[in-house]
C-alpha cells in the first residue's frame, strides 16, 4: 500500500526457472514493454523517453487488411487527436501508429499490395511503424488494439477512442505519490543464457513515483534468499515518472537463481 507521504520502495524477483505464459491483451496496469523501432521515415522513436518526459502514449496495433482499422485511418480521428494533443497542441499525449500482422508487408501499408484496404502512410503526421516483432511483447491477438500508455508505464486498452474522449482517458493516468517513492519496474539485463556458476551483473529499470526528484537510491540483492549485495548505491537525476537502469553488483549464479531485488533507501530516507 502506498501512503502519501511516507516512502513506498518496490520489489522485484525474478525466477529463471519460470517460462512465459500466453495471454490475450495486455491486463490494464501492465508495465508497457519498452521498444525502439524505426519508423517508415528511418525516425527511431523510443516510447521509454516519450514517458519519461511525462508524455501519454496511445499506441495503435493495426493491420492492413482490417475494415474498422481503415475505417478508423480515414476517420483522421487519430491524426485529430495529435494535432490538439501531441507537439503542435498541448504536448502531452504521443501517438505510435503500428502494423504488425505477420501476413502483411511494406507494400501493404502503402497500399500497393494484396493484403491492404488503402495507403496507411496518407494524412498522418504521428510516427508510422511496420514491425511484426511488437505483437509478441505486447500480446496483440486481433486488430485493432489500442493501449494508452501513462508516464508511469502502465497500459490501459482503450479501443478507437473519439476526440471528445481523450480528456476522460487522460485523468486516469495516476499522479506521482507521496513525496520519496522508488518503484522497480523490471529487471533490464537478459538472464539467459547464463550458466551455473557463471558471474552476472543485474540490471533493474528504477523508476521515481514519488512528487520528489531522486538525486540517489540504494538497493540490496538476495540470491535464492542470501543476501548477497546490500547498499548498492545510484546517484543522477529523475523527475517524477522518470526512469534510468541501474546496474548492480555482479553476482554468482546457481542452479536454482532465484533473485531477488530491493529499494533500500530513496534519498537517503530508508523504507
Amino acid at each position: 500500500m502506498r501512503i502519501a507521504g511516507l516512502p513506498y520502495f518496490a520489489t522485484i524477483v525474478f525466477l529463471l526457472s519460470l517460462l512465459p505464459q500466453g495471454r490475450a491483451q495486455l491486463p490494464d496496469g501492465s508495465i508497457a514493454p519498452d521498444f525502439t523501432a524505426i519508423d517508415v521515415n528511418g525516425e527511431p522513436p523510443r516510447l521509454y523517453e516519450l514517458l519519461d518526459q511525462g508524455k501519454t502514449v496511445i499506441v495503435d496495433f493495426f493491420a492492413t487488411w482490417c475494415g474498422p482499422c481503415w475505417d478508423y485511418h480515414q476517420s483522421h480521428t487519430l491524426e485529430n487527436i495529435y494535432q490538439q494533443y501531441g507537439p503542435n497542441g498541448s504536448d502531452e499525449l504521443a501517438v505510435f501508429y503500428v502494423e504488425v500482422h505477420p501476413m502483411t508487408d511494406l507494400e501493404d501499408l502503402y497500399g500497393r499490395g494484396d493484403n491492404t484496404l488503402g495507403d496507411y502512410t496518407q494524412d498522418i503526421s504521428y510516427p508510422l511503424f511496420h514491425d511484426h516483432s511488437l505483437a509478441t511483447p505486447y500480446d496483440v491477438s486481433y486488430w485493432p488494439t489500442v493501449y494508452m500508455i501513462c508516464p508511469d508505464k502502465r497500459t490501459r486498452e482503450i479501443g478507437q477512442i473519439t476526440l471528445d474522449e481523450v480528456d476522460h482517458f487522460l485523468q486516469k493516468c495516476p499522479s506521482p505519490e507521496g513525496g520519496n517513492n522508488g518503484e522497480i519496474l523490471g529487471f533490464a539485463s537478459d538472464l539467459d543464457p547464463i550458466c551455473q556458476g557463471e558471474q552476472y551483473r543485474p540490471k533493474i529499470r528504477f523508476q521515481n513515483a514519488g512528487a520528489n526528484p531522486i538525486s540517489h537510491a540504494s538497493f540490496d540483492l538476495q540470491v535464492n534468499g542470501v543476501a548477497v549485495h546490500t547498499d548498492c548505491h545510484w546517484q543522477g537525476y529523475l523527475a517524477p515518472f522518470a526512469s534510468s537502469i541501474v546496474e548492480l553488483e555482479p553476482t554468482e549464479l546457481t542452479e536454482t537463481r532465484e533473485l531477488l531485488v530491493e529499494v533500500a533507501a530513496v534519498n537517503g530516507i530508508t523504507g
